[in-house]
């Protein structure tokens, strides 16, 4: 029998330091001595309730976010760059009205009406199809992240870390956010 002791944080984590054999990131990986390996990829939406939106002009464009509240989650950067075709815009909202330290506390403030945030496809779209939440901009979207197994460049990788990897891809379209 295997036992796992798995911990959920949205705050990064010193895998060496804390004794970690495995950690699964989101989104883009920064540069560093750990090794990784895509496991999945996940698309976000942005998104707002229908009360925030309907207190507020349209949102036909890009530029239009401009002037909205966001969300800001603290480990995430503002900057958002949306596609459509050719298209590529970058935007770096200037209203942050609240900022929270995790998805789902941003979840929770697109729900209450405080602002509009991208957030994991999975993780809305019940709130969606409710109409408890607008896709914002739908012929735009956001690039697609990843999913990563990262691990500490100490030596051999363990035999349990690597089958657990190796599990990981094989079952990767259970993993899709």
């Amino acid at each position: 029998m295997v036992a796992i002791s798995l911990q959920c944080s949205d705050m990064p984590t010193d895998l060496v330091k804390d004794g970690f054999d495995l950690a699964i990131r989101l989104g883009t990986l920064r540069s560093s001595s750990l090794k990784s390996r895509r496991i999945a990829d996940f698309k976000r939406l942005l998104v707002a309730s229908p009360d925030y939106l309907s207190a507020r002009p349209p949102i036909a464009t890009p530029q239009d976010l401009e002037a909205r509240d966001f969300i800001a989650v603290t480990q995430i950067p503002s900057m958002m760059t949306l596609e459509r075709k050719d298209q590529i815009v970058s935007i770096a909202p200037a209203n942050m009205r609240i900022e929270v330290n995790t998805v789902n506390a941003a979840k929770a403030a697109v729900l209450a009406g405080l602002g509009i945030w991208h957030l994991p496809r999975s993780v809305i779209e019940h709130e969606i199809v409710r109409g408890e939440l607008v896709h914002i901009l739908p012929g735009w979207s956001l690039p697609t992240l990843g999913i990563y197994a990262v691990w500490p460049d100490i030596g051999p990788q363990k035999a349990l870390t690597r089958r657990l990897i190796d599990h990981f891809i094989a079952h990767r379209s259970d993993l899709m956010l």
